[in-house]
C-alpha cells in the first residue's frame, strides 16, 4: 500500500507538473486550455521582476536540494510543486520576439520542436534508469562517461537549453525563461561539478580533463 502510495504521490506531484512545465513553455508560457491568463496587469518592467524572482526561487531550490542531496522522491514532489508555483504566478507578458514561421502553424511547429527535444531528454534520462531517476527505484550512484557522456558531460544541460532557445516563434516570456535558465546552468553546473569531484575524486578529474562540459569537441 505504501510503495502504491509512493509513486501516486511521486507521479502526481512531481512528475505531472514536469511535463505540465515543458507544454507550458512549448507554448510560449501559455496553457490555453487547462487556464487561459490575462496579459499581466502589471507595468513590464514590474512583470519582468515578478518573474524572475520566480524563476530564481526555483533554480535557488534545484540547487540546494542537489547539493544537499535529498532523497530523490522528496527532490521530485519539491521541483513540481516550484514549477506549478512558477506557472500559476507568472506574469503574462505576450510581446513577440521573433516569428519564423507564420500563423496559424507557429504554435504547432513550436509545440512539435519542444516535445521533440523533450523526447531526446527521456532517452537521456533512461540511461540513468527513469525510475530512479524520479524516486520510485533507489538510485545506485555511478560515473556514466560512455554514450553521450563521451561527448559531454552534462548531456541533459544541453538538451535542456535547447528546449528553451529552439523555437521558431518566440515571445518575451520564454526569452527571459530561456535566459535565465542560460544564467543558472552556467553557475550551477561549477557547483555540480565540485559535488561530483568530491564523490568520485581521480575518476572525475581525468574525466574533465577528457570531455568537455557542454559544447562538444568534434575535433577530437
Amino acid at each position: 500500500m505504501l510503495t502504491i502510495l509512493r509513486w501516486v504521490v511521486i507521479v502526481v506531484l512531481g512528475v505531472t507538473p514536469s511535463i505540465l512545465f515543458y507544454v507550458w513553455l512549448a507554448q510560449n508560457a501559455q496553457l490555453p486550455a487547462l487556464w487561459p491568463q490575462e496579459i499581466s496587469p502589471l507595468p513590464m518592467a514590474a512583470a519582468c521582476a515578478v518573474n524572475l524572482t520566480l524563476f530564481a526561487m526555483f533554480a535557488c531550490l534545484h540547487t540546494l536540494m542537489a547539493q544537499w542531496e535529498f532523497p530523490r522522491p522528496l527532490y521530485m514532489v519539491i521541483t513540481g510543486a516550484t514549477l506549478l508555483i512558477l506557472m500559476g504566478l507568472w506574469q503574462p507578458l505576450r510581446i513577440p520576439i521573433w516569428a519564423l514561421v507564420a500563423p496559424p502553424f507557429g504554435r504547432p511547429v513550436n509545440v512539435a520542436i519542444t516535445l521533440t527535444m523533450v523526447c531526446i531528454l527521456v532517452a537521456i534520462v533512461s540511461k540513468h534508469s527513469a525510475l530512479e531517476f524520479v524516486g520510485l527505484h533507489a538510485a545506485t550512484p555511478q560515473l556514466k562517461m560512455t554514450g553521450v557522456y563521451d561527448v559531454v558531460r552534462h548531456p541533459m544541460n544541453v538538451v535542456i537549453l535547447a528546449v528553451f532557445w529552439v523555437a521558431p516563434v518566440m515571445n518575451l516570456d520564454r526569452l527571459l525563461l530561456a535566459a535565465s535558465a542560460t544564467i543558472y546552468l552556467s553557475l550551477a553546473v561549477p557547483i555540480e561539478e565540485r559535488r561530483l569531484l568530491r564523490r568520485y575524486g581521480s575518476a572525475y578529474a581525468e574525466y574533465q580533463l577528457r570531455v568537455p562540459a557542454m559544447i562538444p569537441r568534434w575535433w577530437r
